[in-house]
């Protein structure tokens, strides 16, 4: 939590930044999966967030290369409301 009572931003941008990460590297079967690092992240605080609040993020790969991914990402509270959005640009490891 910040000094306001809600929750701190660096806190959201962490959320975005790994559920991005996450929606990119993501392959079937289990166990498969492959690594990135961010290259460039980009977050919109919409609403602000109060202690105790659960939330939900999605994040969807939304196009790339063989090195290179693209992914966004909502972050929602538990009554469906929109609170953080973001957006990255990801470089694959090998």
């Amino acid at each position: 939590m910040n000094r306001s009572g809600r929750l701190h931003g660096g806190v959201l941008a962490t959320v975005i930044d790994a559920a991005c990460g996450f929606a990119g590297c993501y392959q079937a079967p289990p166990g498969q999966g492959r690594r990135a690092l961010t290259l460039s992240l980009t977050t919109q605080y919409l609403r602000p967030v109060a202690d105790g609040t659960r939330l939900t993020a999605t994040a969807t790969r939304s196009g790339g290369g063989r090195t290179i991914f693209f992914s966004s990402c909502e972050v929602r509270d538990a009554e469906g409301r929109l609170v953080a959005t973001g957006s990255g640009t990801f470089k694959y490891r090998s």
